[in-house]
């Protein structure tokens, strides 16, 4: 079974989305954002590759972001990661579709897999992580985890982590450079504040100015 829904307009608690994506190498281009913080840009021009936990993320591959939700996450959480993506990333001009049986490798791989675990995060303070697991080329990336390290992680966590495995950067990633607190990030601030649910318009424009 699959579930989509598609972007564009604010769809309240509408569950699921629908992408439209370009190949784009070298650094990206939002000529209306204030700023560009969406991978890979002057400050965050890394390889893609595939990776282990705590390594790089990427931009997506496809023109469809398949996601799927691993049974480490309860239907709350599930639900959390669902809302964040239908107020927050369906209005942009990506598009999410929801499978029920999920692809781990190759080109067809499910574009973002969600998970609940603690380990993996060692000593760090980490309270999530977005991680390319399989490189389509230097800037594109098949698969992306994402993992949540407590069971009570928030929607604002749940929005900066997605933005991530689209390839959203935190402020120091940006071009030109931002304070990782500046609240024009919004959920892709950090340290992550539980009031910060929201994109804002300089992530939206980056978004849909490289997908």
């Amino acid at each position: 079974m699959e579930v989509s829904f598609r972007g564009g307009r604010r769809l309240g608690a509408t569950l699921l989305l629908t992408a439209v994506v370009t190949v784009m190498l070298g650094t990206s281009t939002a000529i209306a954002a204030a700023f560009d913080n969406i991978y890979p840009t002057i400050r965050s021009s890394w390889v893609c590759d595939d990776d282990v936990i705590l390594e790089d993320f990427c931009l997506t591959d496809g023109s469809t972001v398949t996601v799927y939700f691993e049974s480490t996450l309860d239907s709350t959480e599930t639900s959390r990661i669902s809302t964040t993506l239908a107020l927050e990333y369906a209005p942009t001009d990506l598009s999410f579709s929801v499978v029920s049986s999920p692809d781990y490798s190759g080109s067809d791989s499910t574009n973002t897999i969600y998970q609940q675990v603690n380990s993996g995060f060692g000593s760090s303070t980490y309270i999530g992580y977005a991680w390319c697991d399989e490189a389509k080329n230097a800037s594109r990336c098949y698969q992306h985890y994402v993992r949540f390290r407590y069971s009570s992680f928030t929607q604002a966590v749940a929005c900066h982590e997605t933005g991530h495995s689209v390839g959203l950067t935190h402020g120091q990633g940006a071009s030109p450079q931002q304070s990782n607190t500046a609240s024009a990030l919004g959920c892709m601030r950090t340290p992550i504040l539980s009031s910060y649910t929201d994109l804002k318009t300089d992530s939206t424009q980056n978004i849909n100015a490289v997908y």
